[in-house]
C-alpha cells in the first residue's frame, strides 16, 4: 500500500468515527404530545416572572407546570422558593438524555422527582429532602440510576405516578 494511500484511509476512518460520534449524540425529537406542550408554553405568572409554563398528563392528572428548559434555569430549579403559587412543580428539559444529578442545597421544600425518556416513559423516582448544609459540596446528590430526558419535581406527595402526555381535555 503506498503512503497516499494509507493516508486515504486513516482520514476516511477519522471521517466515519466522527460521523458516528455526531449521530450519537443527536437529540432525538420529543414524543408528540410532549413537544406540543412545550411548544404551547406562556410566559408563567408570580412567582415565577420570567420564566415559562406549560400544561403536561403525568398518569390521569394534568399537572400546570414552571419549564426549566435553560442551563441557568435547569441549575435554579426550585433552589431558594417556598411558594409555588398556582403551580404543581418544575419540569426540567434536557436536549438530548441525560444522567445529571440533582442537590437539595438551598431547596427548602421536600419534593418528589420523576425522571422520564422522550417519549415520557418513567425512568425512576425519588423523595427528595432539603438539605440545610451552607455549602453545595456538604448536599447529597440523587444519582439517577438510568439516563433521562424530562424530569419533574412536585412537593412531596403529590406527583401522580404514569407516563408523561397530552392533558385530556378540559
Amino acid at each position: 500500500m503506498s503512503m497516499a494511500a494509507g493516508v486515504l484511509v486513516v482520514v476516511g476512518v477519522v471521517l466515519l468515527v466522527v460521523a458516528l460520534v455526531r449521530a450519537r449524540s443527536h437529540a432525538t425529537p420529543l414524543a408528540r404530545p410532549i413537544a406540543a406542550a412545550l411548544d404551547a408554553a406562556r410566559p408563567a405568572v408570580a412567582p415565577f416572572d420570567g420564566w415559562d409554563e406549560s400544561r403536561v398528563g403525568v398518569g390521569p392528572r394534568c399537572l400546570r407546570l414552571v419549564l426549566a428548559r435553560t442551563p441557568r434555569e435547569r441549575r435554579a430549579g426550585l433552589m431558594g422558593r417556598r411558594d409555588l403559587g398556582p403551580y404543581d412543580g418544575m419540569l426540567f428539559v434536557s436536549p438530548r438524555d441525560t444522567g445529571a444529578s440533582f442537590t437539595m442545597y438551598r431547596t427548602d421544600l421536600a419534593l418528589d422527582l420523576g425522571l422520564y425518556d422522550r417519549s415520557g416513559t418513567p425512568r425512576g423516582r425519588a423523595e427528595l429532602v432539603p438539605c440545610p448544609a451552607a455549602s453545595i459540596t456538604k448536599c447529597p446528590q440523587t444519582v439517577p440510576a438510568r439516563p433521562y430526558r424530562l424530569a419533574i419535581e412536585t412537593p412531596r406527595g403529590s406527583l401522580p405516578q404514569g407516563a408523561l402526555g397530552a392533558c385530556g381535555p378540559g
